[in-house]
This record gives structure tokens, C-alpha cells and sequence, in this order.
């Protein structure tokens, strides 16, 4: 999904520790659902991740997120794949 994700994860396993919680949910999908002129779909995404702790191998935990974040994505779709453009909070979000 993003390599700044799946690199952060990596490294908390790296270091023993693991991660629980942080269910993602999709809020809200917004594309027209009309191709631009080179083939590609564009797609607008809220989600919201739950909060989430992480382990150490001794099970003590550790760090803990906050609250419920929103987040907002988008991305395209072409050539049979869809590529991620941004990820990050929600301009303007409390939470």
C-alpha cells in the first residue's frame, strides 16, 4: 500500500516487537468514475485507523497511538493496478 507503512512495520518487527490494533476502515471513496484521456481513473479515499500498541518480546507494551486518526489517500488507477500518490492526515482533522 505504501512503502513508508510497510517500512515502519519492518522495522518494529526488526527490533522484536509487534503490533496490535490499528484496524483501518474505509470512510468515504469519491471518483467520477470517468477515464481521463491517457486511461487513468482518479480516486479520492477517507479512512480511519483505530488505535494501535506495540509489543516488546517480553510483552510489555510499549508505544500506543493516539486516537482514532483520519486519513485521507489518493491515487490512480492504469495499466491494471492502482499507484498510491498520497497518504497522510486529513487537512484541518482534530483527531
Amino acid at each position: 500500500m505504501c512503502n513508508t507503512i510497510t517500512s515502519d512495520v519492518k522495522k518494529t518487527y526488526s527490533t522484536g516487537k509487534w503490533i496490535v490494533g490499528g484496524d483501518l476502515t474505509l470512510e468515504s471513496y469519491a471518483s467520477d468514475g470517468t477515464p481521463d484521456v491517457d486511461e487513468i481513473w482518479f480516486a479520492y479515499l477517507k479512512i480511519s485507523q483505530r488505535p494501535f500498541t506495540d509489543f516488546s518480546t517480553d510483552g510489555s507494551g510499549g508505544s500506543a497511538s493516539g486516537g482514532v486518526a483520519n486519513i485521507g489517500a489518493s491515487g490512480e488507477f492504469s495499466g491494471g493496478a492502482w499507484r498510491m500518490w498520497d497518504l497522510g492526515k486529513v487537512k484541518g482533522d482534530k483527531s
